[in-house]
């Protein structure tokens, strides 16, 4: 769905490289939209100066979040570097601040922007994207809580529980509802419950 998503933006405009760089932030943090993006002034606005470098990719830091509302602690969310894919979220972040850079931007300015000095909102970004999903043909809808089901991919890809826990910032087990089974890895575990049997 993402190689989608980026296939049908523009990506040397601000406002389609700003959704598409949304879109990869939740999808490797697990993250809801709400996190990061503007949804109502209680929601602070993700800013330029929120973001660091580090060996391997960037690093966001958050002060602010759903389970963190007085700043007790921070959750940084690692966005990595995953050379030579089309999908690199570091690539597409390094290409949204060179052009934040190109614009006269500063640390204050909002990461995600609708225009230079509006940050992108959550609302026009849910719609926007499903927007481009309709336009694709493609029958699923983006919720706030869709980015969480990267949970699932990460599972599959052989990420412990734990360590899904901790990149979604997941204080209890609730991440395993976004955690799906395909049919084969059902199949597998049902083959040794069969055969752990007694006769």
């Amino acid at each position: 769905m993402l190689l989608m998503i980026k296939k049908e933006l523009n990506l040397c405009r601000l406002y389609d490289l700003s959704v598409y760089v949304a879109c990869l932030i939740g999808f490797f943090g697990l993250l809801r939209p709400g996190n990061f993006l503007f949804k109502d002034k209680h929601n602070p606005i993700l800013r330029i100066e929120q973001i660091g470098s580090i060996d391997d990719g960037f690093i966001i830091t958050f002060h602010k979040t759903k389970t963190i509302q007085f700043r007790e602690k921070q959750l940084n969310v690692v966005i990595p570097q995953i050379t030579g894919h089309p999908l690199c979220p570091a690539s597409a972040l390094y290409r949204l601040l060179s052009l934040h850079q190109i614009l006269g931007s500063n640390g204050q300015t909002p990461l995600l922007c609708e225009s230079v000095i509006k940050s992108l909102s959550y609302v026009n970004f849910i719609s926007f994207v499903n927007d481009i999903l309709d336009n694709v043909g493609c029958g699923d809808k983006l919720t706030g809580h869709s980015f969480r089901r990267g949970a699932t991919f990460a599972f599959q890809a052989g990420l412990s529980g734990e360590c899904i826990q901790d990149i979604g910032m997941w204080k209890s087990n609730a991440y395993l509802r976004y955690i799906e089974q395909g049919l084969s890895s059902k199949s597998e575990a049902l083959q040794k419950f069969g055969a752990a049997l007694p006769f």
